[in-house]
């Protein structure tokens, strides 16, 4: 049933460099950075046990469990500070 992803990238670098071109402000019709309009917050900000950081900066070796294991965080964080309706 799971599905399986291999990792595209090796570094940051290598994915800047292949999609400089594309994700460039000048072509993109969408924005990355938030705006007052975008912008939400907490009812209560968690105190998230597992940062998306954490689960890039460990390397290849785990990454899917990695991924699974803050996705499952998130949505235990989120509910433990009543943060989902």
């Amino acid at each position: 049933m799971g599905t399986s992803y291999r990792l595209i990238f090796n570094t940051f670098e290598e994915h800047d460099r292949r999609n400089r071109k594309r994700l460039s402000s000048h072509v993109r019709d969408w924005k990355i950075a938030g705006t007052p309009e975008d912008y939400g917050n907490y009812t209560v900000q968690p105190d998230w046990a597992i940062h998306a950081s954490d689960v890039a900066m460990a390397g290849r070796e785990g990454y899917e469990a990695r991924v699974q294991l803050w996705a499952e965080s998130v949505y235990k964080d989120l509910e433990k500070t009543g943060n989902l309706q």
